[in-house]
């Protein structure tokens, strides 16, 4: 990459200090690993004299480090290590070309498929699905009857896309996650005890941009639809049951579970292991703690904690008090043997 590119970005934050444009990077390493080939981002004094050490040529560093570099190194300025990466390390990525077409596919002749699409070996392609331009399918990835794929997707191998599933653009899905399974219906016979299934009629929508992780599952909706709405993205280990709706811009970590019918609204943070009952409604821009259960509606913004979920300070002060008991324990014991 010829840090030319770079320039592009200067409206984000990202600032060309000194030295040469001319150069040509071909990786990014940390600083304990970097050769003059790479780019290094530091944040840390002690970080940017191991990169100068080891030859660096190249620095990103923070705005908040405060280092005199030499004059024969470019350096650029990021107002964070994870700014200056999601700007940056696009241009390394090599995710694309693990995949190849390969003739060893089978799409239905009813299957509508855009120019510069790949097709991984073993991959099926159902009848009466549309495959959007730039779209990437790994190998062992079934894709069943009347879906839409949009452009330049990225379905990692062995996904499953069920029936009438409904993808946006830039999508990426990764290995073992399903999308248009059924949901979780059922309704027991009060005479008999047996169990009947309520047969899961609706489909599964993706907005653009969306991220699911591996090992995911995104039950169709029993009538309707289960969406996720643009730019969310799903960690691994993540299920989404029928009749959900994910809000725009979720960051959604490992272990997520939700039972249907429940809406989150914009920004829907989650730390992991976290969980949510049905037929709740959750407000805009709220955060769950690590292993959080929900089991009403969330109205307000804001970081929440606990089993039932309560607001965060109010968690943190339960929790700080627990510690006590012990010794409160230990107290009354001593109190009520001394007054019997």
């Amino acid at each position: 990459m010829q840090l030319k590119s770079l320039l592009q970005f200067k409206s984000q934050g990202l600032k060309h200090l000194q030295g040469s444009l001319e150069l040509n990077v071909h990786r990014v390493l940390p600083p304990s690993e970097c050769a003059p080939d790479c780019l290094v981002f530091v944040s840390k004094v002690e970080f940017a004299e191991i990169a100068i050490k080891n030859g660096a040529k190249v620095i990103v560093k923070t705005s908040s480090l405060d280092f005199q570099f030499s004059a024969e190194i470019t350096v650029f300025e990021t107002p964070s290590l994870s700014a200056g990466m999601a700007l940056i390390l696009p241009f390394f990525d090599l995710k694309e070309k693990r995949f190849e077409n390969s003739p060893h596919h089978f799409a239905h002749p009813t299957s509508k498929i855009a120019e510069n699409v790949i097709i991984g070996a073993g991959s099926v392609i159902g009848a009466r699905t549309t495959i959007g331009a730039g779209t990437k399918i790994g190998s062992q990835v079934t894709i069943e009857n009347d879906c839409v794929i949009g452009e330049n997707c990225l379905l990692h191998p062995q996904v499953f896309i069920g029936a009438q599933t409904i993808m946006g653009s830039s999508c990426e899905i990764h290995p073992h996650s399903t999308l248009g399974s059924d949901g979780f219906g059922y309704v027991t016979d009060p005479q008999t005890g047996n169990i009947h299934k309520i047969p899961q009629l609706g489909k599964v929508v993706l907005e653009d941009h969306v991220e699911i992780g591996a090992n995911c599952t995104i039950d169709r909706a029993t009538l309707t639809e289960t969406r996720i709405r643009s730019g969310a993205k799903l960690d691994n280990i993540v299920h989404i049951a029928h009749n959900c709706d994910v809000g725009e811009n979720s960051l959604i970590t490992a272990g997520f579970m939700t039972a249907g019918s429940t809406k989150f609204g914009k920004h829907f943070t989650t730390g992991g292991q976290c969980a949510t009952t049905g037929h709740i409604v959750i407000a805009d821009h709220v955060t769950l703690a690590g292993r959080t259960a929900v089991t009403s509606d969330i109205k307000e913004a804001g970081t929440y904690g606990g089993f039932p979920a309560v607001k965060i300070q109010k968690f943190l002060k339960t929790q700080r008090a627990l510690l006590d008991l012990p010794e409160i324990w230990k107290t009354w014991r001593k109190q009520n043997k001394s007054e019997n």
